[in-house]
């Protein structure tokens, strides 16, 4: 496997802020395994990070959780490429999609911090909330969009492409990690 040099690197970066800021789409992102590659390395360490953040539900094997989000997605965005007919675009697609989360991964980090830490705080749970709606809402307009410049479908079918993607990522991965039971409180 080639690994990318550094002008792949900095090529990708200004792609992932153009497709961040609307500007750009999948296509502006070098073609490259090792890139991808490396974008997938990237999250699964952001993804063994959240995990690791302090009061919340822990997963028994967290390297395992990571890799089986990444997989159904990237399965996922497989699939409706096929179905749209350009199986060919499924390296610059995937890189995108990972790509602008890795670019995010501070603020996404901050705001599950935020999340977590704030979710019994009456005063400061409804920010946590609202900065992790916001972007949630961005990250599924800018996979969307990645997805409409692949596939060619309508901007509304990516929005419930991506959601199905993702509802699937977390019903398998609640399958394999079933919710610990609530304990009931001693009385």
């Amino acid at each position: 496997m080639n690994v990318p040099s550094r002008p792949v690197f900095l090529a990708a970066l200004e792609a992932f802020v153009g497709i961040l800021r609307l500007r750009k789409g999948p296509e502006d992102v070098p073609a490259s395994a090792g890139l991808l590659a490396a974008v997938l390395l990237g999250q699964v360490l952001l993804g063994l990070l959240v995990l690791s953040i302090p009061d919340q539900p822990q997963v028994d094997r967290p390297l395992l959780a990571v890799a089986l989000e990444l997989g159904v997605m990237l399965l996922g965005v497989l699939l409706v490429l096929r179905m749209a007919g350009f199986p060919e675009r499924f390296l610059q697609t995937a890189t995108a999609i990972f790509g602008v989360q890795l670019v995010l991964a501070p603020v996404l980090y901050a705001a599950r911090w935020l999340l977590v830490t704030y979710q019994q705080d009456p005063v400061m749970q409804g920010p946590a909330v609202f900065v992790s709606a916001v972007l949630a809402v961005w990250l599924l307009v800018v996979g969307a969009r990645i997805l409409r410049a692949a596939t060619n479908y309508p901007l509304l079918a990516c929005v419930f492409l991506l959601i199905g993607m993702q509802i699937a990522t977390l019903l398998v991965v609640l399958s394999v990690f079933p919710p610990a039971p609530d304990t009931p409180a001693p009385t």
